[in-house]
C-alpha cells in the first residue's frame, strides 16, 4: 500500500515538475541581483536573477538580496570626498554601470547593456542604455536614472537613452542592432578611483563578410563624459563594405519625452530638422531649453548633452523628428516630436581590405550650461590621439 502511495506521489510530483518546466523558463545571467518572476505572454513565466529596463510592468514577484540595497546606498557616494569613480561590472554578460561622483555630491551615472534593443533582445557589451539594478521598494528606479543621467543633488536628470547603434553589411539594407552582434567577452582593464577602462569584443558576419569589433570605454574622475573607442577590423578573406551608425532620441531633462529639446552645436541652436557638415561640425547635442519654433516657452531643466567625433569624421550628421529621415533646414520643419527628437551620425559606406581596420572615437557626455548663456559649452576633451594609440597598442589585439 505504501508503495502505491509513494508511486502516486512521485507521479504527481513528476507531472507537476514537467508542467512547471513548461510554464516557467529559468534565465540565469549570473548578475545574481535577486529572484524575479516575470510574465512571458498569456500563460508563460520567466524566473531570472536580474530585471532590465522596460520589464517592470511584467513583474509578478521580487526577492532582493540584502547586499544589493547596501551596495547601492548612495549616501556615501554623495559625501564630498573629491571626484572619484565607482562601478559594478558583470563580465560574463558584459553589462554594468559607472558612477562619476563630483566633490559637491552631484554625479553622472552611465549604464551599459541593461535594456532590450531594437532587435528585441538584450545586448552584451559596451552599449549605452538601461538602468541600475532593480531595488527593493522601487518598482522602477527613478526613470531618469537610466542610460546616462545626472544627479543634481536632489533628483536625476536624463541625458542619454538606449543608444540606436548598429552596423549594416553590404548595401546597408539590413542594420544589425547590438544584440545581433556576437559577444566574444568583456573585461575591466583598468580600475581605480581616478580612471577606469572597460573592454568588450564582438563579431558581425554576413553577406560573405566578417568584422571583428573591439570596444573600449574610458572614464576619468571628474570629467562629465566618457570616451568610446571602436576598432573595426575585417577578419574575412574578401573586401568588406559596411556602415556604422550611432544615434539617440535622448529625452534630455525628463525621461520618456522630447518636449523642450532643441539641437545645439558650435555657436548656435538648431530649431529645425537639418543635416550638418561633418567637416565643420565635429560635435552636436540636445539642449532641454525649449524650442521656440515649436511654441515651447515654459521653463525647462537647461540640461544639455553632447557627442563628439574625435577620430574618423562621420559621413552624415543630422537632427530630426524620427530616425532615418531629415528635412533640409530651409524647409523649416521644427524639432517638435513629443517623444523622438533625434540626433544621428553615420559612417559609410566604408570598405576594408582583409586585415585592415577603422577606428571610431566618440566623446559622449554632458555639456556645461552657464547662467546667462543661451548656448551650451562643450567640455574640453583631455583624451588625445596619443592616448588612442597607446590604448590600442596595449589592448587592441586582444
Amino acid at each position: 500500500m505504501n508503495r502505491k502511495i509513494w508511486c502516486c506521489v512521485g507521479g504527481a510530483a513528476l507531472v507537476l515538475l514537467l508542467a512547471l518546466s513548461w510554464l516557467v523558463r529559468v534565465e540565469v545571467t549570473r548578475n545574481y541581483r535577486g529572484v524575479y518572476l516575470l510574465r512571458q505572454g498569456p500563460c508563460r513565466l520567466v524566473l531570472t536573477d536580474v530585471i532590465q529596463l522596460g520589464q517592470e510592468d511584467r513583474l509578478l514577484f521580487a526577492l532582493h538580496w540584502d547586499e544589493v540595497a547596501k551596495s547601492l546606498h548612495f549616501a556615501k557616494a554623495f559625501a564630498p570626498a573629491g571626484s572619484h569613480l565607482q562601478y559594478d561590472w558583470f563580465q560574463a554578460d558584459g553589462s554594468g554601470f559607472v558612477r562619476n561622483v563630483f566633490p559637491n555630491g552631484t554625479m553622472l551615472i552611465t549604464c551599459f547593456s541593461r535594456f532590450v534593443d531594437a532587435g528585441n533582445a538584450i545586448p552584451r557589451g559596451l552599449f549605452v542604455g538601461g538602468n541600475v539594478p532593480y531595488e527593493e521598494g522601487n518598482a522602477s528606479p527613478q526613470e531618469g536614472e537610466s542610460g546616462m543621467a545626472f544627479f543634481d543633488g536632489k533628483k536625476w536628470r536624463h541625458l542619454w537613452g538606449n543608444a540606436n547603434e548598429g552596423i549594416a553589411l553590404g548595401n546597408g539594407s539590413r542594420q544589425l542592432s547590438p544584440s545581433k552582434w556576437e559577444f566574444l567577452g568583456s573585461r575591466v582593464l583598468v580600475s581605480s578611483r581616478e580612471k577606469m577602462v572597460f573592454f568588450s569584443s564582438h563579431r558581425v558576419a554576413g553577406e560573405g563578410m566578417a568584422l571583428h569589433i573591439d570596444r573600449f570605454a574610458v572614464f576619468k574622475a571628474g570629467e562629465p563624459y566618457f570616451i568610446l573607442v571602436n576598432r573595426v577590423r575585417n577578419e574575412g578573406k574578401a573586401p568588406a563594405l559596411y556602415y556604422y551608425v550611432y544615434g539617440d532620441e535622448p529625452s534630455v531633462g525628463d525621461y520618456g519625452g522630447s518636449t523642450g529639446n532643441v539641437g545645439w552645436g558650435k555657436g548656435r541652436l538648431f530649431q529645425y530638422e537639418t543635416g550638418l557638415d561633418p567637416e565643420r561640425d565635429s560635435y552636436f547635442g540636445m539642449y532641454d531649453h525649449g524650442n521656440s519654433a515649436a511654441g515651447e516657452t515654459k521653463e525647462y531643466s537647461n540640461l544639455a548633452n553632447f557627442i563628439e567625433s574625435l577620430g574618423a569624421r562621420p559621413d552624415l550628421m543630422y537632427f530630426s523628428n524620427r530616425l532615418g529621415y531629415f528635412a533640409s533646414e530651409k524647409e523649416r520643419v521644427p524639432l517638435q516630436s513629443p517623444t523622438s527628437r533625434v540626433l544621428f551620425m553615420q559612417w559609410g559606406p566604408r570598405q576594408l581590405a582583409p586585415g585592415e581596420a577603422d577606428v571610431y572615437v566618440l566623446a559622449i557626455g554632458m555639456a556645461d550650461c552657464r547662467s546667462g548663456c543661451d548656448i551650451p559649452v562643450k567640455p574640453h576633451i583631455s583624451f588625445s590621439d596619443q592616448d588612442i594609440s597607446d590604448l590600442l597598442a596595449r589592448h587592441g589585439k586582444d
